[in-house]
């Protein structure tokens, strides 16, 4: 049996899929399309036999590659695709088969993370169409994942009080803690004063301001820095000559910020290294 849609197709109809027709399937990466077009509902169903095969008979990626290989222009219905834990739904949108939309997306939702994350990684569109109620609980695995393009994390971070509404402080700090490693994204100064108020301590947050600290303006910075609390927020208390902060990730760039503003006049390293003087308005006396 020729491996073509002209062949195919009345044998499924008819028996269905069998041994010997996996067999034959497996052999093949592509099915000839011969110019006998088949109806949209001949199509769809020869697609869904094939892409409802399991993995241990022939693989997500093989069965993929077979019905792409029709070459039919329109997307499958997500209705009409039984959905299997692991890669077939990504393969599924990067192929083109389904439409890329929250719909391709709900056939992960029911299964492991594994799933939904390369799921969104074979999106070119999630970004565009994500929300809070899509995403669910999965906030965390998002940002920190390895595959998730830095474009849908950035969503998240440009609206942390609607995505991470239902989020422990524990894992809040995670998030703080993990984006403050990473030079691609940013977080604005509204997301900052949020997680303070959710719990996040100041020391976590103070190197996360630093990584959109250009972009904020010189009073957002103030409102930070007093939203973070003593010691932080006695740099900028009128009267106080002296202000000691520890010399934690980033904030010597904060300090500097602060001096660049007038706010500061000079910060000296302790003996120990380990906190920062900082002296405001005026020097210390020689």
């Amino acid at each position: 049996l020729a491996v073509t849609t002209s062949n195919l197709w009345p044998y499924v109809s008819k028996r269905g899929v069998d041994d010997d027709l996996i067999e034959l399937l497996e052999r093949h990466s592509a099915i000839e399309n011969q110019g006998d077009a088949l109806s949209n509902e001949e199509y769809i169903e020869l697609a869904t036999v094939i892409l409802g095969l399991k993995e241990e008979q022939i693989s997500a990626k093989q069965r993929v590659m077979l019905v792409a290989s029709i070459g039919y222009a329109e997307p499958i219905p997500a209705s009409y695709i039984t959905a299997q834990e692991g890669k077939l739904v990504g393969y599924l949108i990067k192929a083109g088969l389904i439409a890329d939309d929250p719909a391709a997306y709900e056939l992960t939702k029911e299964f492991d993370w594994p799933s939904r994350e390369f799921a969104i990684a074979s999106s070119q569109q999630f970004a565009d169409y994500m929300n809070s109620n899509l995403i669910g609980n999965d906030v965390l695995a998002i940002v920190q994942s390895q595959l998730v393009p830095a474009k849908v994390k950035q969503n998240i971070l440009d609206r942390m009080a609607s995505y991470c509404s239902g989020m422990d402080v524990e894992d809040l700090t995670s998030l703080a803690k993990y984006v403050a490693s990473q030079q691609d994204l940013t977080v604005g100064g509204d997301a900052l004063i949020w997680l303070l108020d959710q719990g996040v301590k100041p020391n976590t947050v103070v190197p996360l301001l630093i990584t959109g600290l250009d972009s904020l303006s010189g009073s957002d910075v103030g409102n930070i820095v007093m939203a973070l609390g003593r010691p932080y927020s006695d740099l900028l208390e009128k009267g106080r000559q002296r202000v000691y902060v520890n010399a934690i990730v980033g904030v010597d760039k904060l300090l500097e910020c602060l001096k660049a503003v007038g706010e500061v006049t000079k910060y000296v390293k302790d003996g120990d290294r380990s906190r920062y003087t900082v002296y405001r308005h005026r020097g210390p006396k020689p």
